[in-house]
């Protein structure tokens, strides 16, 4: 009987699953390792230099910079002066301090023109006090909700009047409790959540719609389903982003907090859901809160008591 195949695959070489571009950076690293060790002495200064540089663009080539063929065409050369027998004499030999310019540069961060919110048009002003009053809450309303913030993607007022139109009617729809109502259908966190985010994504740099963002994210996480919905929707690093951008504004910071707060009253130490809010940099945020903040005092109890829960 010939012998049963194993149901096991082969693992690849570890080789294999390296990224490229950290293998090629080990394999020059280990050249001039070892040229440095058969090298004359003043060869060790020049090399040394060279290896720092390397490890300083470890970092970036781990976060998926791809070396450019400048850079390993300069090193090939480099490294050519002592390989093969050849031996450059010291004065002729070739540094090459240019060489990583470039791609080590410090990035320059764009300073950012302060913002200011762009008044509503007649028609757009029209079209929040519509938004105030909106009443339907079957999904095709909501849908209806969705395609007027859509319509008006670039007023922060109509985004700001939607979601909190729509965190409005689902405490109306709630009334106290936790589920939503069949006939409140639009209103169930898997449909509302989607439509808030995309506000909030709008305009990140407006108070005002992060505000009401953060606000009704909350309000979705304490109704029945909502905490999954919201983490698995990416939901926490918008609240997280939003509360980093706008740590001045106290209300942005406690709505944001009261959103965290409510997602670890909901969930377990090992839920996935708590597991995706400690993979964010809420436990920092909050920390930075606390010394925007230190006279607030529903703002303080809401971090004291969910940065415990979010440290690893």
């Amino acid at each position: 009987m010939a012998p049963k195949k194993s149901g096991k695959a082969k693992a690849k070489p570890k080789a294999e699953n390296e990224n490229k571009e950290i293998q090629w950076l080990e394999s020059t690293l280990e050249k001039l390792a070892l040229q440095q060790q058969k090298g004359p002495e003043w060869l060790k200064e020049p090399h040394e230099w060279h290896k720092e540089q390397l490890e300083e663009l470890r970092s970036r080539l781990e976060g998926g910079l791809k070396s450019p063929s400048e850079l390993r065409e300069g090193l090939d050369f480099y490294l050519s002066q002592f390989e093969d027998g050849q031996a450059v004499g010291e004065d002729e030999f070739y540094i090459d301090k240019e060489l990583y310019a470039e791609l080590l540069a410090p990035v320059v961060e764009e300073k950012l023109a302060p913002y200011l919110r762009r008044p509503a048009t007649e028609e757009e002003q029209a079209t929040v006090a519509k938004l105030k009053t909106w009443s339907e809450v079957t999904p095709h309303g909501i849908t209806k909700v969705q395609k007027v913030m859509q319509a008006n993607a670039d007023c922060a007022e109509v985004q700001e009047a939607g979601i909190t139109r729509l965190g409005g009617l689902l405490a109306e729809a709630k009334a106290g409790g936790t589920a939503v109502p069949s006939a409140a259908a639009g209103l169930a966190p898997g449909a509302m959540c989607p439509v808030v985010l995309e506000g909030m994504d709008r305009f990140p740099r407006d108070p005002g719609v992060q505000r009401a963002a953060c606000s009704v994210l909350r309000g979705i996480v304490v109704t029945d389903g909502g905490c999954t919905v919201v983490a698995d929707a990416g939901a926490v690093q918008r609240v997280v982003a939003a509360m980093k951008a706008h740590l001045a504004d106290v209300d942005v910071c406690k709505f944001g907090a009261a959103m965290l707060y409510a997602m670890v009253q909901k969930t377990g130490a090992s839920s996935p859901e708590r597991l995706t809010m400690q993979a964010t940099k809420a436990y920092q945020t909050l920390a930075e809160v606390l010394l925007y903040h230190p006279t607030d005092r529903a703002l303080d109890r809401a971090v004291r008591v969910t940065m415990p829960e979010l440290k690893t």
